[in-house]
């Protein structure tokens, strides 16, 4: 939820100059606060794990959270259970670069997505590495779209780069180091060379032990998208509920290459997929667009025309709140 003021909105965020009448509805609940909150402390890098357990309630510097990491949350998400020597890594199933009959050292990294690879193409790329990795000691697991999950046993995490971060960068100057950091070079040259005609490999990063957090007091439910969220949302002892539709294809307005990205993804579905997804829809529709249901919401929107007032935000306070207990 967080933004800047736009002048194209007369100095407001975009979630101040909303029309949200649930959200003000909130606001003025009698022990609700608004404002911000520092979800990355001073110190730490801005990445998504660390802003995220800030957003679940975990200050990042708590020495509940330390040593956690990318691989271990996401492992939790799939309901992986890490033995006591075990490190979890996020494999990133990549696009490369440059020359393809050169030296896996001076191919780029081109893109971290696999080129926006639709989950079900992308398990058929992992199913076809995974014999490879059980050679050397590993489990490879598959996950959602371009993100999936490396599992050996080592002394210590290896220090890795993530995918995300050094896009454009020859893969010789982000190589693994530290524990078992051949090893994991060598799990990216073998994808690399079994994916070789697809230009593709899987890039493993964000490695850790298996993690336990401070539970929610009364907890609570989670639903999300992402594996992360999910995973700490276990973590922080909330139920995740999957809710049908809730794949990320969202894309943002005046988009056309994500736009693309999401049809590619959508003509890339199986038989069984799209017949699952039809019947969700189907589903959708008939429950969530009845007559009661859409008369209800028309009058919402000429109260909202009529009465604007009535949806306007609370101006957020400056400073920044503490991190929640």
């Amino acid at each position: 939820m967080s933004d800047a003021p736009l002048p194209a909105l007369g100095g407001k965020t975009p979630l101040e100059a909303a029309r949200a009448p649930a959200f003000a509805t909130l606001a003025a609940r009698a022990d609700a606060e608004v404002g911000r909150f520092i979800t990355v402390p001073e110190g730490f890098k801005a990445n998504s794990d660390v802003a995220n357990l800030g957003l679940l309630g975990l200050d990042p510097s708590d020495p509940a959270a330390r040593g956690a990491a990318r691989g271990p949350m996401e492992a939790a998400a799939a309901g992986i259970s890490l033995g006591s020597g075990e490190i979890a890594y996020r494999a990133n199933l990549v696009v490369l670069g440059g020359d393809p009959a050169g030296p896996l050292a001076a191919r780029i990294l081109a893109d971290f997505t696999g080129g926006h690879v639709s989950t079900d193409r992308a398990r058929e790329l992992v199913a076809r590495v995974a014999q490879a990795a059980a050679h050397r000691g590993m489990t490879f697991h598959a996950g959602v779209q371009y993100r999936h999950l490396l599992v050996l046993e080592a002394p210590a995490p290896a220090q890795t780069f993530a995918a995300h971060e050094e896009v454009e960068r020859r893969l010789g100057e982000i190589r693994p180091s530290g524990p078992r950091a051949e090893d994991l070079w060598a799990f990216v040259e073998d994808s690399a060379r079994i994916l070789a005609p697809e230009n593709l490999a899987f890039w493993p990063w964000g490695g850790g032990r298996a993690m336990s957090l401070p539970r929610i007091a009364g907890g609570g439910v989670v639903i999300t998208a992402v594996d992360l969220i999910r995973g700490l949302g276990r973590l922080r002892g909330l139920e995740p509920i999957d809710v049908p539709g809730a794949t990320g294809w969202l894309v943002p307005p005046r988009d056309p290459q994500a736009l693309a990205g999401a049809l590619d993804e959508a003509l890339a579905l199986g038989a069984a997929a799209r017949e699952a997804l039809a019947r969700r829809a189907i589903a959708h529709v008939a429950g969530g667009f009845t007559r009661e249901i859409m008369c209800a919401r028309t009058i919402d929107l000429y109260e909202e025309l009529l009465f604007p007032e009535a949806a306007t935000l609370p101006v957020w306070r400056q400073e920044p709140l503490a991190i929640p207990a």
